[in-house]
């Protein structure tokens, strides 16, 4: 009787660990993805940051390099550029990438 209830704690303690384990491992994963989801969605915005960047960079090359300020085609230029880069923040706002 005593090996047989010795047989039955080792037994229990044993499946103890296990479901302990395979918890632990459980959780780590769970962890792991979400972090993994938040890398993935801080690359996103920076890739956004940098679209909006190179917009305002290439209306401010474009208006500088053209003769005349108050050009028609500059203010188009920049008008252009404004609601694209308004766009692209808003996106950012929403959440959106």
């Amino acid at each position: 009787m005593t090996g047989s209830r010795t047989l039955r704690g080792a037994a229990v303690l044993a499946i103890i660990a296990v479901v302990s384990v395979v918890w632990v491992v459980h959780c780590t994963v769970q962890r792991s993805q979400a972090s993994n989801e938040w890398v993935v969605h801080t690359q996103e915005v920076l890739t956004a940051i940098d679209s909006v960047l190179a917009t305002i960079v290439e209306a401010d090359t474009a208006v500088r390099t053209r003769a005349s300020p108050g050009d028609a085609e500059n203010v188009t230029a920049l008008r252009q550029a404004e609601r694209t880069v308004d766009a692209q923040i808003s996106r950012l706002g929403r959440g959106d990438g």
